[in-house]
């Protein structure tokens, strides 16, 4: 059985970055501070980028989660989180929840290859992320939008980023949960 001491998984009395059941992997560290948001948009920042008006509250949603919620329009409306650093091409997987009217510009690192570009939401929550390797110029987590037919509505939950190529299960940061 796996427990936090220090900051750290500890499995049998060892140190893990990962914890695995019956081979599958359970658990990766999230290396995201705050990314349940229930305290605010601590280590977070509002992105309005070029010919943007992007606004940022965090809120409750209807399953009671705590969650941002952006209003905006231009192009890439979101959420940027940092500091964020690696070694040359390590490969990391971030994923979010999220739900409301615009579209996906990027989910993942800064200055990497992503995926999920030009996701249309929906009404409801989808996980969306992609996978992509790091450098070491690498320092931020973003979370970008653009509107579709109309200004960017969307909320956004728990997001994770994490080491490997394999989306896990939200966990929030060890150090989230000694605070």
């Amino acid at each position: 059985m796996a427990d936090i001491t220090h900051g750290t998984w500890i499995k049998d009395g060892k140190a893990v970055d990962a914890v695995y059941q019956s081979g599958v992997k359970v658990y990766g560290r999230n290396l995201l501070l705050n990314s349940n948001f229930s305290s605010g948009l601590d280590n977070w920042a509002v992105n309005a980028g070029t010919n943007a008006d992007c606004k940022a509250v965090v809120t409750t949603d209807s399953s009671g989660d705590a969650c941002v919620h952006i209003t905006g329009t231009g192009n890439l409306c979101g959420l940027y989180c940092y500091p964020v650093s690696f070694n040359q091409n390590q490969v990391t997987t971030g994923s979010i929840l999220v739900k409301g009217t615009g579209k996906i510009c990027w989910v993942g690192l800064e200055n990497r290859p992503a995926s999920n570009f030009g996701t249309i939401l929906t009404e409801s929550y989808s996980k969306i992320g992609s996978t992509m390797p790091a450098n070491s110029s690498t320092n931020a987590f973003c979370i970008y939008f653009n509107p579709v037919d109309s200004v960017v509505d969307v909320y956004i939950k728990l997001a994770k980023l994490e080491l490997g190529s394999h989306a896990t299960d939200w966990s929030p940061a060890p150090e989230d949960i000694l605070k």
